[in-house]
């Protein structure tokens, strides 16, 4: 299966199912077409995976080239003109350079639901990988298609294989942040830089840009490696582990699309090597953080807590050479001037490859998000954070471990962390709420709204954790005295940042 020429992507179309060719969606009009998977994970790395080919073969020369591409589709002579030098390299079965696989792979075989990150694979020996809904035997055979995307996501957002693997260029975990567009080729095209981004992105591109081939044309060499000697292409599909795929003797129809029988693969050989990054590669779909000594790193989740207590680190940028801060992906600064739905995807790891969540946010951004409405922005992240922590810390914490030294007896168990979860649950979708009102001519009135709501909120979840055991004596007191200087200061929250202020 050839990514270039063969239908491998899944689309909805209405309330049409298919498979199209790279080909169709570039070079058609198709104004309701929406990529189509059974995995929201899935579909985004789809995006990307879309996006960097797009980025690699069709880069816009600048702003407004870029603009014309995302209004009119290709046109068929252009696209085969310029997808001609990368036929080979994109052949899911080439004799030779096989995509993102190495052939003679020596390794061990593993079914392919391996790839379906999250999944319990047939052949693991943990228990935990046994522990829940999921079967180890679910998945038996992939579609070409998804087989491809999902080896994709594998090495380019996934923390690894395990067991001393390598994880993707951008570490274990890393956040992605892309652009959504009206439909499936303005999202591809939301997502890819004009060639002088990519310059200011990537200042080595024009000396590694005419020897730029993938890592299984070219393999990486078990060594230390430099940031700067890693090319455009190279970087984007950055392949770190040595795969070599297996197909079924036989049509099968797709365990994850179902349907007609098709093209299928049935498992794969894995194999890891050495080799070191020194440094980090400036990948266009990833917000970074950097320290004050100059470390460089790609943004990953934050425990259980929701993507929109990041978002700042998401949109902006903060700090200078030398100062803590962060900066924005590439794809999306280049929309700081226009509205935006703003996907946040990734995975949260804990111990090595473990991986604790996968999380896929969408948010609505007005017009003026960068510059008008940046101070409402950081201001609704600012209060939702506040309020938790006058909740969590201030309040609950104290009443879960009491006051030995004044004598106040608390509660003898953890009630905090329970509270956390349930404020983060509440309030996550006012928090979305409010980012898309950002841009009202009453956002003050929405926003004591908001503030009202919020100190209900955490009201609400203090009685709720503590009614268990407000009927002890010796608790009842301490109980009161919290919830009266939960009230307090949630009130002094809103009279910072509200013109009426007061909790009711």
């Amino acid at each position: 299966m050839n990514l270039l020429k063969d239908n491998w992507i899944p689309v909805r179309d209405g309330a049409d199912l298919r498979q199209i060719s790279y080909k169709e969606m570039l070079c058609t009009e198709q104004p309701k077409l929406q990529v189509a998977l059974p995995r929201d994970d899935l579909e985004m790395a789809c995006i990307q995976m879309l996006a960097a080919m797009t980025q690699v073969i069709f880069m816009p020369t600048g702003k407004k080239e870029l603009r014309e591409r995302s209004i009119k589709p290709v046109s068929e002579q252009e696209y085969d003109r310029k997808v001609e030098k990368y036929i080979e390299w994109f052949d899911l079965d080439h004799e030779k350079w096989p995509f993102m696989q190495i052939r003679g792979v020596e390794g061990e075989w593993t079914s392919i639901q391996k790839l379906m990150i999250g999944m319990p694979e047939i052949t693991s020996k943990s228990a935990s990988a046994h522990a829940f809904f999921n079967e180890p035997t679910e998945i038996r055979a992939v579609s070409a298609g998804i087989t491809a995307i999902a080896m994709f996501n594998q090495a380019a957002n996934s923390p690894s294989f395990g067991g001393g693997f390598k994880g993707s260029l951008r570490g274990a975990g890393p956040i992605s942040t892309i652009v959504l567009g009206t439909n499936m080729r303005n999202s591809v095209w939301a997502n890819v830089l004009s060639e002088n981004k990519v310059k200011e992105l990537i200042p080595w591109y024009d000396t590694t840009n005419d020897n730029d081939k993938p890592v299984w044309v070219v393999p990486i060499p078990k060594s230390d490696i430099q940031p700067y000697s890693i090319g455009l292409l190279r970087g984007l599909f950055w392949q770190p582990v040595h795969i070599e795929l297996e197909k079924a003797n036989e049509p099968f129809s797709c365990d994850l699309l179902g349907g007609v029988e098709q093209e299928c693969y049935i498992g794969f050989k894995k194999k890891r090597f050495v080799y070191e990054i020194k440094g980090v590669w400036p990948h266009p779909y990833s917000p970074r953080q950097y320290d004050n000594d100059g470390t460089v790193k790609y943004m990953a989740f934050k425990g259980g807590v929701p993507s929109w207590t990041q978002m700042s680190e998401f949109l902006f940028s903060s700090g200078t050479v030398g100062q803590a801060g962060y900066t924005p992906a590439a794809v999306v600064a280049q929309h700081s001037d226009t509205a935006i739905n703003l996907l946040v995807g990734g995975y949260k790891v804990v111990k090595g490859a473990s991986i604790f969540y996968r999380r896929h946010d969408l948010y609505s951004l007005p017009a003026g998000w960068n510059d008008d409405f940046r101070g409402r922005i950081n201001e609704i992240i600012e209060i939702g954070l506040k309020a938790r922590e006058i909740l969590i810390n201030k309040v609950l914490y104290p009443v879960g471990k009491g006051n030995k030294g004044k004598g106040i007896k608390g509660v003898g168990v953890d009630i905090s962390s329970k509270a956390s979860a349930i404020y983060f649950h509440i309030t996550e979708p006012l928090v979305h709420s409010m980012l898309r009102e950002t841009s009202l001519k009453e956002y003050g009135k929405a926003k004591d709204v908001f503030l009202d709501d919020i100190s209900r909120i955490c009201l609400d979840i203090f009685d709720r954790v503590t009614q268990p055991y407000v009927h002890k004596p010796e608790i009842l007191g301490a109980v009161a005295l919290a919830r009266n200087k939960l009230k307090s200061l949630l009130n002094k929250l809103k009279n910072n940042y509200s013109s009426i202020g007061g909790v009711a």
